[in-house]
């Protein structure tokens, strides 16, 4: 059973890949700032990319978004199976 969707949900679905994207960042700035540099410009991009994925992908589904597994079955195939 999947939980209901909240905004407080949305958001923490958004703040955490750009959190941990700052932690990579921290801990390769440490190493050598050009290598945490480099992380920063690939994990802002990257970001940008999931986030842009996901606004997507509703209307590349025919505007149902992410179905749920046990509305996903067709109806022909939800046949409750014979007991002997």
């Amino acid at each position: 059973m999947s939980p209901k969707e909240t905004p407080l949900l949305n958001f923490a679905k958004g703040v955490a890949p750009l959190t941990s994207c700052i932690g990579v960042v921290a801990a390769f700035w440490h190493m050598s700032w050009i290598a945490g540099l480099v992380l920063l410009v690939s994990g802002t991009v990257a970001v940008i990319a999931y986030g842009g994925f996901f606004s997507v992908l509703p209307r590349e589904m025919g505007g149902e978004g992410i179905v749920p597994p046990e509305k996903s079955i067709p109806p022909e195939l939800d046949e409750p199976h014979p007991t002997a």
